[in-house]
């Protein structure tokens, strides 16, 4: 995978393009010309967002770019309230236009932060470790299919079509974090919060553990007969009693 040539392609268009939201902003804005401080909130955590994941904060020159690409597609919207640099050129002389640089698409490339990943040694039997460590491309492959999920769970199908595709570098990555926390896994993985999240921690579950995904239901009936002593012991309420 040739990095730079991917880092000149992931531009404002393309970014919005591969993203159901994205288009779906642009197709109401061709229509209303109308893009609500919401919309364009969306519009920028698109832009930057999927970019940063993959290559990193935006360059001047990059936010430049993508301001004038969507002062393009959202002629509403000034060139400058996505993106206005502390100088410009004007007829080859730098002119100084204020002193601190501004627009959504600064503040979001600064402050948007990358779920950091702490690894750890781990001689655990039960981690699911590739063969040999995930190549750059494969690794670049995986972080946009994260992003690509993170911005597509209306498309739920292939939501979690994706998931089970890159589920054991995902098992990795997990067994990698020096603390395994719920909150943690959530953070990195946000779409495990949505109401059907429950659906990819089974499809992960299968991964690492293929032959015990039923394993409660087969031993059931040994399990009811194992409670029973409890219950007749420690459970005064007669009503809980009854099976």
């Amino acid at each position: 995978m040739n990095r730079a040539m991917d880092r000149e392609n992931y531009s404002a268009r393309f970014l919005i393009h591969i993203s159901a939201k994205g288009k779906q902003i642009l197709t109401n804005y061709n229509s209303s010309k109308i893009l609500t401080k919401l919309q364009k909130k969306i519009i920028t955590h698109i832009v930057v967002d999927e970019f940063k994941d993959v290559f990193g904060k935006l360059s001047h020159n990059e936010l430049l770019s993508r301001a004038s690409e969507l002062n393009e597609l959202f002629p509403s919207e000034s060139k400058e309230s996505w993106y206005q640099p502390t100088f410009s050129f004007v007829g080859g002389k730098k002119t100084r236009i204020g002193r601190l640089p501004k627009g959504c698409l600064y503040d979001r490339n600064c402050n948007y932060t990358i779920p950091k990943v702490s690894l750890r040694k781990s001689n655990d039997s039960e981690n699911i470790t590739p063969l040999c460590s995930p190549s750059e491309a494969e690794w670049v492959e995986y972080q946009q299919t994260k992003t690509w999920i993170r911005h597509h769970e209306d498309e739920w199908p292939a939501v979690m079509q994706k998931w089970a595709l890159t589920s054991i570098i995902r098992l990795y990555e997990i067994s990698k974090l020096e603390k395994r926390t719920c909150g943690l896994i959530l953070d990195l993985y946000p779409t495990l919060r949505s109401p059907d999240g429950y659906q990819l921690g089974q499809i992960d579950f299968d991964t690492k553990f293929p032959t015990k995904s039923s394993a409660l239901f087969e031993k059931w009936n040994s399990f009811i007969e194992s409670l029973k002593p409890i219950l007749v012991a420690d459970v005064s309420d007669k009503s809980a009693k009854l099976f």
